[in-house]
């Protein structure tokens, strides 16, 4: 696979950047032929019942139209729908049901509901109706996650957690029994500083946002490394402290520039494609963005973790399921 290192002119590449910043506001266009963006709305602070968002960090399309929100700083889950009504909630301030501070929820191959306890140490699971199931929080005698911040589920029902605090991406297997473990802390390629997010792409393989080292790395759920992409930097195709990842019906990768506030989309060998967003409060801007997903009708849902809000974007004629999404 063609994972590239971006060597093109420094003043070339910032051009092309101001050129893209500029078209954001009425539809970024991309590298790639007929990929565009479209802003649409915003879901947020106010979610019309007197809810407001905290801090919301995780967003997941999941099936039937609704949308998971982890709003970390308000310790709760919110089911939406993707015009963001409230559907239901999640969370107490109290006992087994208080979250510290979620940052995904994510739907299971059974319809069961995910959410990592990133302040309690843990996961914790719900049926899909938001009832709470149970937990996991020590999965071998000596051994415990350590800020878990995303899940992503993967082939044979195998499925991975970005577990932020010790460095490493921790895989089980559909019956929740730990396999092994990946990475380590490190800059060397195939270890992490602090990953903060998974995303399974078409083929089976994990594509791991690695906040601290300013890169994507993509592996086997066996472990074996199959490249990387990024860097530190603000020019095309390098990050600074990447974060949520998603893929859509096409392929494509869409991954947040947390630093950089923007969102840049490339292909599945890491090429780049496309990007929106930069630093702002209006409409298409971002500031400190955590996560996105994309669901079948080619909306794109990004947390704007810094303004208290999500914002939805239209990819023009995108076809396909996105992430998380069935229906």
């Amino acid at each position: 696979m063609f994972f590239p290192s971006y060597t093109t002119g420094y003043e070339d590449l910032r051009l092309l950047i101001a050129f893209l910043v500029m078209a954001v506001m009425f539809g970024a266009e991309s590298a790639e032929a007929g990929l565009s963006f479209r802003w649409e709305r915003t879901i947020g602070p106010g979610l019309g019942d007197g809810t407001t968002f905290a801090g919301p960090f995780g967003v997941w399309a999941a099936p039937g139209g609704k949308l998971l929100v982890a709003d970390d700083l308000g310790h709760r889950i919110y089911i939406l729908t993707r015009e963001g009504r409230i559907l239901s909630r999640f969370g107490t301030d109290t006992g087994p049901t208080w979250i510290q501070y979620p940052d995904c929820a994510v739907t299971a191959p059974d319809g069961r509901i995910y959410v990592t306890d990133t302040g309690g140490n843990r996961i914790v699971i719900l049926d899909n109706a938001s009832r709470y199931q149970g937990q996991i929080r020590r999965f071998r005698v000596w051994d415990r996650f350590h800020n878990p911040r995303d899940i992503a589920f993967g082939p044979e029902g195998r499925w991975a957690v970005a577990d932020w605090g010790n460095h490493r991406v921790v895989i089980f297997d559909a019956r929740g029994r730990y396999v092994h473990s990946l990475g380590g802390k490190g800059e060397e390629a195939g270890r992490f500083h602090k990953p903060i997010s998974v995303a399974v792409g078409t083929e089976g393989l994990l594509y791991v946002s690695d906040f601290g080292n300013h890169r994507i790395e993509v592996m086997t759920f066996d472990g074996d490394r199959v490249g990387s992409f990024g860097g530190e930097g603000d020019e095309i195709g390098r990050f600074r402290n990447p974060s949520g990842l998603a893929f859509d019906g096409s392929g494509r990768l869409f991954a947040v520039d947390r630093g950089n506030h923007r969102v840049q989309v490339f292909d599945r060998k890491g090429r780049f494609l496309a990007m929106f967003g930069s630093a702002g409060e209006g409409p298409g801007r971002f500031h400190l963005p955590s996560d996105v997903a994309v669901d079948r009708h080619g909306r794109v849902f990004v947390v704007d973790k810094g303004n208290h809000r999500i914002q939805v974007f239209r990819v023009v004629e995108l076809a396909g399921a996105g992430r998380g999404d069935t229906r």
